[in-house]
């Protein structure tokens, strides 16, 4: 679960990392908005985890620039977002 005063999951990040998956990006220091669809990743969980809260100032970025790479977006009942492969490319 996400820091109670944060809009990203750093916690999420770092077990995506721990498997593999670093976040982030050392040259432009800079964390993921998501975690990547790898097998590792999906057998603990995290596969497509979107790491920004919905109260993020650059959610929205983060929902067209999946929705353009071809992924839509979903909440579940917990208040976490996820992406997975959309059908239709460019659609929110």
């Amino acid at each position: 679960m996400a820091k109670p005063k944060t809009d990203y999951d750093y916690a999420a990040a770092y077990m995506a990392k721990a498997f593999g998956s670093d976040p982030y990006d050392k040259k432009s220091k800079h964390w993921a908005s998501r975690v990547p669809e790898t097998t590792v990743n999906k057998a603990i969980g995290l596969g497509g985890r979107i790491l920004k809260s919905q109260n993020h100032p650059t959610i929205d970025k983060t929902i067209d620039g999946e929705a353009a790479a071809g992924y839509s977006t979903y909440s579940t009942k917990d208040r976490k977002m996820w992406s997975k492969k959309s059908k239709k490319k460019g659609k929110r």
